[in-house]
């Protein structure tokens, strides 16, 4: 749930986020405000986000407006708070410029909500979780964790350790070094990884997902990782209710292994095995997914972030996207709803929209979105390490690695890239 769906919650906010009750004071960031009075309205916002944190105490949301908000130093979340974007994850992203972890929680009723957690990045023993470290406690949901490096231990795009919990989130493009544990995500000790999709992640033990010590993942599916098997158990892992290829080195019922069948932006097809094979949870009678519509839309959940929808027109969107943005079920002459309309002339089309978690009715910043990935292949020779990197401008100098310290084993290997600009890209593939 994001703040789109909480119109009026304002000052002090009581509402309940995926079985998580929060109340207390509201304080806002936005890049345009005046950083003054406790940041305890839009106008008076804080314009980074770990200030208005830091006023926070327990209880507290910080509302974050619409933006790329660039970071030199991670986010931490060491109180009961909730921190939560106000559109979504395509429009506010917390963007580490591959120098620092983007986010750290470890408060018991602590939340991230609702970004886009890009460009994290660790290379110093023994730090884990480049994009997201949850250490005991927390809780972060309907979130897109992309294009983070853990280059020296593990967790390439998330690290959960002793507890903690992944909710409604995408989980892709992430990777660690060959010797890492987990290129997506990397539980120790606990934690739980539900109704999560974790794809395209790459090296690691466990390409999307390693489990130490114990962990529970739920409702997840798990494919089309690289670099190793897409979820390896090493101990005290349980899976339920997941599409993993991996079959049988993990205890827990309901699981399959059968091709997920994406549509566009990991959506589900309309064949895909994954549509009505979870299982449901308390917490989803009131929760949505990722795209903010209904958790659970027939009688059982599906895996993975998305959830299926019926769309009675055949446009490509669901009605109760539709219904949710235009206040009926299918897409009409004059209001700016049909799939080919462009409701807020930000340059994608509202099936667009939908298909990239976008909202019709934001504009939305280009390079918060990640689909229409972009896979650089190369026929690799064995044992040579290679570098991936991309740049928007050939005149530039700033080159942004893409995946470091690829040994090559002889084969064709690749490298996605899936996070998307309004810009050209160019890309080369190097040996440091």
């Amino acid at each position: 749930m994001n703040k789109r769906y909480l119109a009026g919650m304002v000052g002090l906010a009581v509402f309940v986020l995926g079985g998580y009750s929060v109340s207390g004071r509201d304080r806002f960031v936005s890049p345009s405000g005046s950083e003054t009075g406790g940041y305890t309205n839009w106008a008076m916002a804080s314009k980074t986000i770990q200030q208005a944190i830091n006023a926070c105490s327990n209880g507290d949301t910080v509302w974050v407006t619409n933006g790329i908000f660039n970071i030199s130093s991670q986010i931490s979340v060491t109180k009961g708070i909730t921190v939560s974007s106000l559109n979504g994850a395509t429009a506010t992203v917390i963007d580490g410029g591959g120098i620092t972890r983007c986010v750290s929680i470890s408060a018991s009723n602590s939340i991230v909500n609702g970004f886009t957690i890009r460009n994290g990045y660790l290379n110093t023993y023994p730090l884990d979780g480049a994009g997201v470290l949850i250490l005991t406690n927390g809780l972060v949901c309907n979130s897109i964790i992309c294009n983070n490096g853990n280059y020296n231990r593990d967790g390439g795009g998330a690290s959960l350790e002793y507890g903690g919990t992944l909710r409604n989130c995408l989980i892709v493009s992430n990777t660690c070094n060959n010797s890492g544990w987990g290129g997506g995500v990397n539980m120790y000790n606990g934690g739980l990884v539900e109704d999560c999709t974790i794809v395209f992640n790459a090296n690691g033990s466990g390409a999307g997902i390693s489990i130490n010590q114990g962990g529970t993942v739920n409702n997840c599916i798990v494919y089309s990782n690289s670099g190793g098997s897409d979820l390896v158990n090493h101990s005290g892992g349980t899976v339920t209710y997941s599409c993993v290829p991996q079959n049988g080195s993990f205890s827990g019922v309901g699981n399959i292994t059968n091709n997920p069948l994406f549509a566009m932006g990991f959506h589900l097809a309309t064949n895909s095995p994954c549509i009505n094979k979870g299982t449901n949870q308390s917490w989803m009678a009131t929760a949505t997914d990722l795209d903010g519509l209904s958790r659970i839309s027939s009688v059982v959940v599906d895996m993975g972030a998305y959830e299926t929808h019926f769309d009675s027109d055949g446009d490509g969107i669901p009605d109760a996207w539709t219904l949710q943005y235009f206040g009926h079920i299918t897409g009409q002459v004059g209001d700016k709803s049909l799939a080919s309309d462009d409701a807020d002339g930000d340059g994608y089309t509202n099936l667009e929209e939908y298909q990239n978690g976008g909202n019709p009715k934001v504009f939305d910043i280009g390079s918060a979105y990640v689909w229409t990935a972009i896979e650089v292949g190369w026929k690799s020779v064995s044992g040579t390490n290679y570098q991936v990197q991309c740049v928007t401008d050939l005149a530039a100098t700033n080159w942004v690695n893409l995946g470091s310290n690829i040994v090559g084993n002889g084969a064709v290997q690749s490298v996605l890239d899936s996070c998307r600009t309004n810009t050209h890209k160019f890309y080369r593939v190097t040996v440091p």
